[in-house]
């Protein structure tokens, strides 16, 4: 089974409706989205390099967990992709592509106005939960995995 698949058009139909908020980058940035279990947070945003954008055509591509999105509300689902959205910068003067950092540590300072303070600290409680939840569970397959390869070998020893 692939690591990677198309993000589902559900997630997609998100994405293009608040791609209309940036314009340039609409324009000018050819955009993957792609879906993995395997990303550790709700998403990672990644520059192609030359071999990528040469057999792809895409200059960035955007991998969402999508078992973290769909925990989320609506709102919850819009702020992580427009989050992940605002990292892209278009140079228009040199027609470059770059990533940029957060202007604050958690996020970019225009998420916390659109969506206020009590709203990022809510998604970010319950993304905080869901990944400690999902570590546990992580935790307790192998627990369980140990404890049964040692069964294992008690049965053989008898």
């Amino acid at each position: 089974m692939s690591k990677f698949s198309k993000l589902s058009s559900e997630y997609v139909e998100i994405f293009d409706e608040l791609l209309k908020n940036y314009p340039t980058i609409s324009q000018c940035v050819k955009i993957d989205l792609l879906a993995s279990e395997k990303v550790k947070t709700v998403y990672s945003v990644f520059k192609a390099n030359d071999m990528v954008n040469f057999y792809s055509d895409n200059e960035v591509i955007i991998v969402f967990n999508e078992e973290l999105l769909d925990v989320l509300d609506e709102k919850g689902r819009q702020f992580y992709i427009e989050e992940a959205l605002a990292y892209i910068n278009f140079n228009i003067e040199k027609g470059t592509i770059s990533l940029v950092k957060p202007d604050i540590s958690a996020t970019f300072s225009g998420l916390i106005k659109k969506y206020g303070i009590d709203e990022f600290i809510r998604f970010n409680e319950l993304m905080n939960l869901v990944l400690q939840q999902k570590e546990d569970k992580i935790e307790e397959e192998k627990r369980q995995k140990k404890e049964k390869s040692k069964q294992d070998r008690e049965a053989k020893k008898h």
